[in-house]
């Protein structure tokens, strides 16, 4: 039986958080990406071996070098993992955890802001390119196209021969 010394609702709401980061995560790596492929691989690399290696969670941060010791604040899970055990453990209240969770909302929050602006850009991207085979097929569906090599130019052909 698991005892749970701190709220639950501060627990639910950490759980919370963090579900919808990674989600947003996930949201941001497939909006990059143009594989199936390589986003699996940037989530396995952007979130999967530093939840383990430098959350805390498995390895002490104390007992990482100083250049990984600063790293592990890019983690999120470092954080996430830090609540959890403040508020299981130690029975913590939202008072002695509130800058994880201020780290938790604001990193999740940037990282939907940056995939809103990447998904509005490969929106507008694949407008413009379906706007211009359009205006492609306008063009060749009317006239056929010539292109001179000597000229270097594109030329219509005339209508009277």
């Amino acid at each position: 039986d698991i005892v749970i010394e701190g709220s639950l609702l501060l627990l639910y709401a950490a759980i919370t958080i963090m579900i919808v980061g990674a989600l947003g995560q996930g949201l941001l790596i497939s909006s990059v990406t143009d594989s199936q492929q390589v986003a699996f691989m940037m989530a396995i690399f952007s979130s999967l071996l530093p939840s383990f290696i430098l959350s805390g969670f498995v390895f002490p941060i104390s007992s990482m070098p100083v250049p990984l010791q600063i790293l592990s604040n890019m983690a999120v899970a470092k954080f996430f993992c830090v609540i959890i055990r403040s508020v299981m453990l130690k029975g913590a209240g939202l008072g002695a955890g509130w800058p994880e969770f201020l780290s938790l909302i604001g990193t999740h929050c940037s990282a939907m802001n940056y995939e809103e602006r990447s998904i509005a850009v490969r929106q507008t991207e694949y407008n413009l390119s379906k706007a211009l085979r359009q205006f492609a097929g306008m063009v060749t569906s009317t006239k056929t196209l010539n292109f001179d090599p000597n000229r270097a130019i594109l030329r219509m052909p005339e209508d009277n021969v």
